[in-house]
């Protein structure tokens, strides 16, 4: 073998191994723009996750709230009825 064939033979496969490795890096490129675009994504699932939890918690608050003044308005009304059927009586009691 002459070192012109040997010269022709490891340049095609030095021509190779470049194609190769160009195809690798493309292919590393490609998944990197698909791993940003994931991690977009994850970055808006948090927020929206912050954002419901948030929400959530503000409804539960309201919702306690409601409950605090139904109770209350409910104790209200059964002291007042008790007063005002305590009265009845009295009066009732007082008219015999």
């Amino acid at each position: 073998m002459s070192s012109t064939e040997n010269t022709g033979s490891t340049n095609y496969l030095l021509g190779r191994i470049e194609t190769k490795v160009d195809r690798i890096d493309e292919k590393l490129d490609h998944q990197g723009e698909t791993l940003a675009g994931h991690a977009e994504r994850l970055v808006a699932v948090e927020r929206d996750i912050r954002e419901l939890k948030l929400a959530r918690a503000n409804d539960q608050q309201q919702r306690d709230g409601g409950l605090s003044a139904m109770k209350v308005a409910l104790v209200s009304a059964v002291t007042s009825s008790l007063i005002g059927g305590g009265f009845a009586v009295i009066q009732i009691v007082t008219k015999n």
